[in-house]
């Protein structure tokens, strides 16, 4: 277990998905997008679903149909580069997405670099591991679009590497769609009070679960330290489609392995005070 903890601490991973955005944005413009109300039958919804569907996988049509006013609010994200290979002993299956339609085309452009960078960093990792004559290496990443709305915007990057062990780590990008930034967690609260609130209710949660399952396992609470951070937290934090604030670990960051991604949803009630408002979480 320990090994494996260590192999995950010293295995190098891509940059942070923002840190080249956060550092070249410091004016933002506060425009809101527009709205589009409206009533349909039944039939012609399934139609529109299709029709969703169909430019949200498709990278040429997607572009095109973005010059559409009324599609600039529907196409969001969807598969900018992919890389594929396959041999007896190794695989490599990318997947990196790419956002359109962003008003503020300088955010749009500086995240889609970061992925396209973090694609190239994996592509790169999994060349050097073949020269390098590694058996079974498998690297692969993945992207899911898990809130969309008129306020904001939240995309999960998954990547899975595996070697003589394998892990998965997942990243998150959460933009504020109406003032046009990248949103932190610590954007959301008053003061720094409340990282004290989100740690208590987590060691909370990971108490009551070793109690009701020996077999969930969690860090004594001094290992648990380095992962409690601000900056931590930051990059593990995202708002899921109930508008509940949700902090994800990876493997073997609070856990043992086996437990996998390990993800703490935070009751409202336990940090209503400390929020600035209640726009993104409820």
């Amino acid at each position: 277990m320990n090994k494996l903890r260590q192999d995950y601490k010293n295995t190098p991973i891509p940059d942070k998905l923002d840190k080249v955005v956060q550092d070249s944005l410091h004016k933002t413009r506060h425009k809101k997008f527009f709205s589009v109300k409206r009533s349909v039958l039944t039939t012609a919804m399934i139609g529109i679903a299709i029709f969703i569907i169909t430019i949200a996988t498709n990278t040429a049509v997607a572009n095109a149909m973005l010059q559409v006013p009324i599609v600039k609010n529907i196409v969001q994200v969807f598969v900018g580069k992919e890389y594929e290979e396959k041999t007896a002993k190794t695989e490599l299956k990318l997947k990196i997405p790419q956002i359109n339609g962003l008003k503020q085309e300088k955010l749009q452009r500086l995240i889609n670099k970061s992925y396209i960078a973090t694609g190239g960093q994996l592509l790169e990792e999994y060349k050097a591991s073949v020269k390098n004559g590694d058996e079974h290496v498998q690297i692969s990443s993945d992207f899911e679009e898990i809130v969309n709305t008129d306020d904001i915007l939240t995309i999960r990057l998954t990547t899975e590497k595996t070697r003589a062990s394998s892990y998965t780590e997942n990243h998150y990008l959460t933009l504020d769609k109406e003032n046009q930034k990248i949103l932190k967690l610590h954007d959301l609260f008053k003061d720094d009070h409340y990282l004290k609130l989100i740690q208590d209710n987590i060691v909370s949660q990971m108490n009551t679960q070793m109690k009701a399952d020996p077999n969930k396992i969690y860090w004594d609470i001094n290992e648990l330290e380095p992962s409690f951070t601000a900056k931590n937290l930051d990059d593990h934090f995202y708002i899921n489609k109930q508008n509940k604030l949700v902090i994800s670990f990876n493997e073997y960051e609070v856990a043992p392995g086996y437990m996998g991604v390990s993800e703490f949803e935070i009751p409202t009630d336990v940090i209503q005070n400390s929020l600035k408002n209640n726009h993104f979480i409820e």
